[in-house]
């Protein structure tokens, strides 16, 4: 190969190279996945820490009533004291259990 040979090939190389460093510097329709913005993640952290909390809410409130029942249920003297606390347990069990999210406490990844 002569030396003009070898500067064409040079040449040619460093302009595909300049050409493909800057088709992918420019903007195109479809930009590809996206990383979350930190606000966005902030929001997902805080509604998934959400609906943890209102599961084990509701959970120890349910346990709560079937406690309540089975002392009822034992000690049935106890009823005028137990019956109003028994209720509003109730009443909280079924506030958190309509709950306001819509997020499942995961620990992976939602699916797209």
């Amino acid at each position: 190969m002569t030396t003009t040979g070898r500067r064409a090939l040079l040449t040619a190389g460093a302009s595909v190279a300049a050409a493909a460093a800057l088709s992918g510097c420019t903007s195109s329709g479809d930009p590809g996945p996206r990383k979350p913005d930190p606000a966005a993640r902030e929001a997902e952290r805080v509604a998934r820490a959400e609906a943890a909390l209102r599961l084990r809410s509701v959970t120890a409130s349910r346990t709560l009533l079937e406690r309540y029942d089975a002392a009822l249920a034992a000690h049935p003297a106890l009823a005028p004291r137990l019956t109003a606390l028994r209720r509003s347990v109730a009443a909280h069990a079924a506030a958190l259990g309509e709950g306001g999210t819509t997020v499942r406490p995961a620990t992976a990844p939602p699916t797209p």
